[in-house]
């Protein structure tokens, strides 16, 4: 089935994911985290809580398969232009969260890009 463009513009359903520290801290190092940043890598500290980056809340709804309303097609055809996500409230560094993505807008391309 291809991409369903129906969806844009509605809410998908709601689903649910759980991530733990170590997610946290795996994510925070992969987007380049380092030590002067302790309390986003290090789950152990003395006199430091853990803390989790926002942009975090970006690949979370990905885990849970969120996107299930967008179709199914081949995602690694899928141009990614940009995305945002909108925080009520600092991330815990575990946990379960809800999330109800929303596709606001989409291009298509009828040919591949000429570079």
């Amino acid at each position: 089935m291809p991409l369903n463009l129906d969806a844009v513009g509605t809410l998908s359903d709601p689903a649910e994911t759980s991530w733990d520290s170590k997610d946290a801290i795996l994510y925070a190092l992969g987007v380049g985290s380092g030590t002067d940043e302790q309390a986003f890598v290090t789950e152990n500290s003395i006199d430091l809580d853990q803390e989790v980056l926002p942009t975090m809340a970006v690949v979370i709804p990905a885990i849970g398969g969120g996107m299930s309303n967008l179709g199914d097609f081949n995602w690694a055809m899928l141009v990614h232009g940009e995305q945002g996500v909108r925080l009520h409230s600092p991330s815990r560094s575990a946990g379960p969260s809800p999330a109800r993505p929303r596709s606001p807008a989409s291009t298509t391309r009828a040919r591949a890009p000429s570079w």
